[in-house]
C-alpha cells in the first residue's frame, strides 16, 4: 500500500474499518478506563502530599473524575460503535482535565509540581482511545495540548507557566501524534492482511462466490439461528460438463463456470448467498423461502442457463444445467437438508436433465 493510500485510509478510514477496530480493541479500552478512573481517585494521595490542606478541598474534585470515567467505560460496555463514542471519550477526558487543572488552582504550588501531571491526557490516545479513529484521536490531542493555555488566559488556571508547559507538553504531543500515526498504519496493514486471507479461505477464486467451507459453515448458521423461518437449499450442476472440456477445452469450461456463477447471483435474493461446492456444481442457500418460492427462482435461473451462448474461439457453446431443490424440515441439519437436495438433484439428472426436482 502507497504512503499517501495508507496516510488517506488512516484518517478516513470506512464505517466497516472502524466497527472491526472499536471491537478488537474493546477489552484493552474498558480496563485502561477503569485503572486510569481509579488513578485518577488514588492520586490523591499526590494531592496530599504536595499539600495536606489543600488536598481536603480536592477529594470531591477526585471523586467527579472517578465516576465520570467509570461512566465512560460503562457505555464502552453497553454500545457498539457510533458517532457517540468520540463524543463520549472528549467529555469524559476533558472533563477530567478541567477538574486536574481545579485541583491544582486548589494546591500550593500545584501548578508548578502538577504541570507532569498533564502528560497524561496527551498519552490516554494510546490507554483508553485505540479503538477511535487516528483523526479523532489526533484532534483530541491537539485540543487538550491547548485548553491549558486557554484556562491560563481565562484566568482559571493560576500561577500557569507557559514556555515550560509548551517545552514538555506540546514536544510530547507531536510525538503521541508520530506513535498514532505509526500504531494506526501497523493496524491498517494487518486489518487489510486479515480481510486479504479471509477472502482467500471463504472464496472461489474462479467465480467470485462463496467457497464449499464457508457456505456450509455460513448454512449451518442459519439454520441454528433462523429456526423459526422456512429455508431452502437449490443445487445446480452443469450438464455434461466433462464434454464441454473435452471438446472445447478448459478455458472455455472455466467460462462457462463464470457464467453459470453470474446468472445464479443475479438472480437471488439479497439474503441469499450462492457457493461453488466443487467443479461444475453450485448450492444457493435461501432463508426465508419454502420449496414452492425457491422452484421458481430455479426454474429462473434454469432458463437463463438454457438461453446463455458462449462464444469461445469463434464457437457457439450452448449448456444446460439440472436443479434439485429442497426445503427444511424440522430441526434438519445440513447435512439432512443436502442429502435430500443431492436426491433431487440426481432425480433431475435421471428425468432427462435440463430440469428442477423438488425433493417429496
Amino acid at each position: 500500500m502507497r504512503s499517501n493510500s495508507l496516510i488517506k485510509n488512516i484518517l478516513f478510514p470506512s464505517e466497516k474499518y472502524l466497527k472491526a477496530k472499536f471491537q478488537d480493541h474493546k477489552k484493552f479500552s474498558i480496563v485502561m478506563s477503569i485503572l486510569s478512573s481509579f488513578g485518577c481517585a488514588g492520586l490523591w494521595g499526590w494531592d496530599y502530599v504536595i499539600d495536606p490542606i489543600g488536598a481536603k478541598s480536592t477529594i470531591l474534585l477526585r471523586i467527579m473524575m472517578f465516576v465520570i470515567g467509570i461512566v465512560y467505560t460503562i457505555i464502552l460496555k453497553k454500545v457498539e460503535y457510533n458517532i457517540w463514542i468520540p463524543v463520549a471519550m472528549f467529555f469524559t477526558t476533558v472533563s477530567w482535565e478541567i477538574i486536574f487543572v481545579s485541583i491544582l488552582n486548589r494546591l500550593d504550588t500545584g501548578m508548578i509540581y502538577g504541570i507532569s501531571g498533564f502528560m497524561f491526557f496527551i498519552l490516554l490516545p494510546l490507554l483508553i482511545m485505540q479503538g477511535l479513529s487516528a483523526r479523532v484521536n489526533i484532534l483530541y490531542i491537539l485540543v487538550v495540548a491547548t485548553i491549558p493555555h486557554l484556562l491560563a488566559v481565562a484566568g482559571f488556571a493560576y500561577g500557569f507557566q507557559h514556555k515550560q508547559y509548551a517545552v514538555l507538553i506540546w514536544l510530547e504531543a507531536v510525538m503521541a501524534i508520530i506513535v498514532q500515526i505509526a500504531v494506526k498504519s501497523n493496524y491498517l496493514i494487518r486489518y487489510n492482511t486479515n480481510l486479504q486471507l479471509e477472502f482467500a479461505a471463504t472464496t472461489d477464486i474462479a467465480t467470485g462466490l462463496s467457497n464449499r467451507w464457508y457456505f456450509r459453515a455460513y448454512s449451518e448458521r442459519k439454520l441454528k439461528n433462523a429456526q423459526s423461518i422456512p429455508l431452502a437449499i437449490i443445487l445446480l450442476d452443469i450438464d455434461e460438463f466433462k464434454s464441454i472440456n473435452d471438446q472445447y477445452g478448459h478455458p472455455t469450461g472455466d467460462k462457462v463456470i463464470k457464467v453459470v456463477a453470474d446468472i445464479c447471483k443475479n438472480n437471488i435474493e439479497d439474503s441469499g448467498i450462492v457457493g461453488r461446492l466443487g467443479g461444475e456444481e453450485f448450492g444457493i442457500l435461501m432463508p426465508g423461502m419454502n420449496s414452492e418460492k425457491a422452484t421458481a427462482i430455479a426454474e429462473r435461473i434454469r432458463i437463463g442457463v438454457e438461453s446463455t451462448t458462449v462464444i469461445m474461439d469463434k464457437c457457439a457453446i450452448k449448456f444446460t444445467c439440472s436443479i434439485g431443490v429442497a426445503e427444511r424440515k424440522g430441526n434438519d441439519s445440513f447435512e439432512d437438508i443436502y442429502e435430500r437436495v443431492d436426491k433431487a438433484l440426481y432425480a433431475a439428472k435421471n428425468a432427462g436433465r435440463n430440469c428442477v426436482y423438488i425433493e417429496k
